[in-house]
């Protein structure tokens, strides 16, 4: 695993979706891998599913709430707590539920790095992150995870980009037609599509632009 962030979105992001449509699985972080030395490790706990329910998200509510974490691996606890009240600074005035908690975290190598997840009253979900670097400030890195939140905040997306590409595989194996908006219609998602359409052609339908909102349509039951 090349850093922590990957991580805390696996387990914040990717697999709380997936166990709402009945995934069962676990995970916990080990150690933690900062480029270039890496060395994270990771223990993944899977269980047989049960009822697996397709995926529908389309109108996301208002925000109900933003929950974060500012971590370092083998540097001062300073830089978090930096990143940490940046963001807080920025997210406060928008969002009264706003909480962003340290942590300190085992690693072989040095790292810094915070994310920031947005949760919806109608349950649509966003993550964000940005990773420190030799010479960037605590605060410039808090700013570009802020910042790319905001962008999603200004769309009417479901969920964020990064997640709509991940989750068309493991829809595929659900009976049914899951159908969700993400803010933006990337690369990796179209390519994703394309793949699967190569081999079970029609299964994914993308409605919007390429790098704009859009909507996506899976009809599932891989497995049937």
């Amino acid at each position: 695993m090349p850093w922590s962030p990957s991580y805390h979105y696996l387990e914040d992001q990717w697999l709380a979706t997936l166990t709402a449509c009945g995934f069962r699985a676990s995970t916990t972080l080990l150690k933690a891998g900062f480029y270039p030395r890496g060395g994270g490790e990771v223990q993944v706990r899977i269980l047989p599913a049960k009822d697996l329910r397709p995926f529908v998200g389309l109108v996301r509510g208002p925000l109900a709430q933003i929950r974060g974490v500012s971590g370092v691996a083998n540097l001062s606890d300073e830089i978090a707590q930096r990143q940490k009240h940046q963001a807080l600074r920025r997210l406060s005035p928008l969002c009264r539920d706003t909480k962003i908690k340290t942590a300190r975290l085992p690693s072989p190598g040095k790292g810094t790095f915070i994310q920031l997840s947005a949760h919806f009253s109608d349950g649509g979900r966003a993550c964000y992150s940005a990773l420190g670097a030799r010479g960037k400030p605590a605060e410039q890195v808090a700013d570009e995870a802020v910042d790319q939140l905001l962008s999603f905040l200004a769309t009417d997306g479901y969920i964020d980009q990064y997640l709509a590409d991940q989750l068309l595989l493991p829809l595929m194996v659900i009976n049914g037609a899951s159908t969700f908006s993400t803010s933006q219609v990337t690369p990796h998602l179209m390519t994703n599509a394309q793949v699967i359409n190569q081999y079970l052609p029609g299964r994914v339908r993308i409605d919007g632009a390429p790098n704009e909102p859009g909507r996506v349509h899976v009809s599932g039951g891989l497995l049937r």
